[in-house]
């Protein structure tokens, strides 16, 4: 569990309806709503009391059932620390709201909640408003319209320095991580996305980040699991010494999802690293219908793993090849290994051409030597009746080895 260094000088305690009577017994409030809605009011009482000089909530493990945001403004180190605990929205609207301003702000801090939207509609788990420095860890958050919106709210603005951490997005119909730009355009500078678990729901998209976001100095590493007409990411921001490194799993079955979906105002400035490896069933892998650049710097890495499973074979190639690099076919019985270089497959073909019999319509070169498992002894030769080449390392022909009808 990750928390401030050094003893907060306030440290307050809320209890929920059905948190335990030890619970109830040390908090320094207890949610009195009618287990509806309503248990904001004493989270945010408790937040009041840290707003001079900054310090800690912790919310005992229960059920917090809101009916509008907790809200934290205050521009001081304030932690919301929350194991054990779950926040319903009974409506909707906002979970967590985070506007704490980016002049000197010290940072939020919110870690193990789970944060359940209910299938309501236009509820957001957590918005970072206008703030510098939050940061999320060990979280849950399900069933929302948008899981996270890191929204530059003000014209010109920023929300720099956001950092994730272990955290879980399930079943987000909307968008699971979305940042937003109100007017002009903002900047996301320095955000760190670290182990970062992504279930979409619904026709939703995992990670949106708009036209005219800075995307600066960022990292975005973790898994991003799609179905039918679902999308893991799209990128139509400024990207700038950044890197992604997504892995991302299409479920068996689906149809119409997409890895990667850049749109038309998509500029990678310099030194952006984009690492994905796709696997299960993703059916457009990137889309790109403006062609726009991935440059390659030196810095800069663009690589993408497609690997493709069937009932039968599965393969793996690049980002742009044309056909596969590597495929196995025929799985259960007969199968066969193809080799290729992206736009040609069978460069190298191994096949199992009988039963325990690998046969392959090319050159199958030991350059360290080739043992034969079955040898014995022997002194009379019988007719010869075939020559079989043999060559070297290089492919040079060394000779010819006789072949005889018996030898015994």
């Amino acid at each position: 569990m990750a928390t401030f260094t050094g003893p907060f000088d306030i440290c307050k305690v809320v209890a929920a309806r059905d948190s335990s009577a030890d619970a109830k017994r040390i908090a320094d409030y207890v949610c009195s709503g009618d287990g509806r809605e309503d248990d904001q009011v004493e989270i945010n009482l408790a937040l009041a009391d840290l707003a001079s000089l900054g310090g800690q909530v912790i919310m005992a493990p229960g059920t917090y059932v809101l009916s509008a945001p907790i809200s934290v403004t205050a521009n001081k180190r304030i932690q919301i620390t929350g194991y054990g605990a779950t926040v319903l929205l009974a409506a909707s609207g906002t979970g967590i709201l985070v506007s704490q301003g980016v002049v000197g702000a010290r940072g939020c801090v919110i870690e193990g909640l789970k944060i359940d939207g209910l299938g309501n509609p236009s509820t957001i788990g957590i918005e970072l408003r206008d703030t510098n420095n939050a940061t999320l860890i060990g979280l849950d958050i399900e069933n929302c319209d948008q899981g996270l919106l890191v929204n530059s709210n003000a014209a010109g603005g920023f929300v720099e320095g956001t950092m994730l951490d272990d955290v879980l997005f399930r079943n987000c119909t909307n968008k699971s991580i979305a940042f937003q730009i109100v007017s002009g355009t903002g900047s996301f500078a320095q955000t760190v996305m670290h182990d970062l678990k992504v279930v979409v729901g619904g026709t939703g998209t995992g990670i949106y980040i708009p036209q005219n976001a800075i995307l600066q100095r960022g990292w975005i590493q973790g898994t991003i699991w799609i179905g039918t007409n679902q999308k893991a990411m799209f990128l139509d921001c400024n990207v700038e010494d950044s890197t992604l490194r997504i892995a991302i799993e299409g479920a068996g079955g689906s149809t119409g999802n997409t890895g990667l979906d850049v749109g038309a105002n998509f500029l990678n400035m310099d030194q952006m690293g984009l690492h994905l490896l796709l696997t299960g069933v993703v059916n457009t892998a990137i889309n790109n219908p403006n062609n726009k650049a991935f440059h390659y710097y030196p810095n800069a890495n663009f690589e993408t793993i497609v690997q493709t499973q069937g009932t039968t074979f599965i393969s793996y190639k690049r980002h742009g090849d044309s056909t596969d690099r590597l495929r196995f076919e025929g799985l259960t019985a007969g199968g066969r290994i193809q080799f290729g270089n992206g736009t040609l497959l069978d460069v190298n073909l191994y096949r199992n051409s009988a039963a325990n019999q690998l046969k392959t319509d090319g050159f199958m070169l030991a350059a360290l030597g080739l043992g034969v498992g079955n040898s014995a002894a022997a002194s009379a030769l019988g007719t010869l009746s075939k020559k079989m080449e043999i060559f070297d390392a290089a492919g040079a022909s060394l000779g010819f080895i006789p072949i005889y009808t018996t030898i015994t």
